[in-house]
């Protein structure tokens, strides 16, 4: 917690106003209400990001609701009982659609689900379950890899094409069953996608593509004080607390440079020629720069 509240004091210095809390599952972290109590002190919002399980358990979610979060995002993972065991090792779903109902009701959360290898073809059953969890909106985003110990986790990664042809599939009956109110995290070049497709998520305004290191809109602190590009490249740091940083004023000169900004530049670069005079390149920046450790860019981009 000691940590937390240093943190907490650099983003305040730096007039950061909105925190979102992310994990793994931060609702295990046992300082988290404490920390909002806190936050609410520096007159910093936040945003909890959870699978919502551990609201379904009546005594925690008596304590939670008196230091509560401002908002939360709840992310469903599994459609039934055998599907939550095998990909999110819960035993009772049954509990975890009351967690869920709970955020959705006091809340008014959306729900969101990541189209994995896990549930690539059960997309609508998962936007069934949200809908019957009282969600009335829903954000659907790809899988992308994460880095570990040195080596890329690929776990979840479907190939681009089958991607493609199961969200275009299933989304006219995600859509009409949400009434439109449906959100798409590309995380792709848009290229790869069906024209008409696209246009039809930017005219119902239901796109979204680059992320908060693409357009450099947020920092990313890790459990030791890690500064990460991204919370997927945890093996690496930016910089760590005391070692490159201790202050707003000292984060901001990290942030700046010669190192972390050939680094930024170098990760955020197009993958594939055909990006660069691409017109729809300044919204989608040749998608998530991850995804480039799996995927072959020169293989997959087509050009728009």
């Amino acid at each position: 917690m000691d940590l937390a509240l240093r943190l907490l004091a650099i983003t305040r210095d730096m007039g950061i106003k909105n925190i979102t809390i992310i994990g793994g599952e931060p609702t295990l972290w046992k300082h988290l209400m404490e920390f909002n109590v806190e936050c609410r002190k520096a007159g910093i919002k936040t945003t909890l990001v959870t699978n919502a399980y551990r609201f379904g358990n009546n005594d925690y979610w008596r304590q939670y609701v008196d230091k509560p979060n401002d908002k939360i995002g709840a992310s469903l993972k599994a459609f039934s009982s055998d599907s939550a065991m095998r990909i999110a090792k819960i035993h009772d779903f049954e509990i975890l659609k009351i967690g869920l109902h709970r955020v959705v009701s006091r809340f008014g959360s959306g729900i969101s689900f990541v189209c994995n290898s896990f549930v690539l073809n059960d997309l609508l059953p998962l936007a069934k379950v949200a809908y019957e969890c009282g969600a009335r909106s829903i954000s659907i985003s790809p899988c992308t890899p994460s880095f570990s110990k040195g080596e890329v986790d690929t776990s979840g990664m479907v190939p681009l094409i089958d991607l493609v042809e199961n969200i275009v599939l299933q989304y006219d009956k995600i859509n009409d069953l949400f009434a439109g109110q449906l959100m798409f995290s590309i995380k792709t070049p848009l290229c790869i996608w069906p024209k008409d497709f696209i246009e039809k998520l930017t005219e119902r305004g239901q796109l979204r593509t680059s992320c908060q290191f693409q357009h450099r809109s947020g920092i990313i602190f890790g459990p030791k004080g890690q500064i990460m590009a991204c919370n997927s490249m945890a093996d690496f740091p930016i910089g760590i607390i005391d070692e490159n940083y201790n202050s707003a004023e000292s984060l901001i000169k990290l942030f700046n440079s010669p190192t972390v900004v050939a680094n930024y530049n170098y990760i955020n670069s197009y993958p594939s020629e055909l990006c660069i005079d691409c017109p729809k390149a300044s919204l989608c920046r040749g998608g998530c720069p991850l995804m480039w450790a799996v995927y072959n860019a020169k293989e997959s981009i087509p050009g728009w």
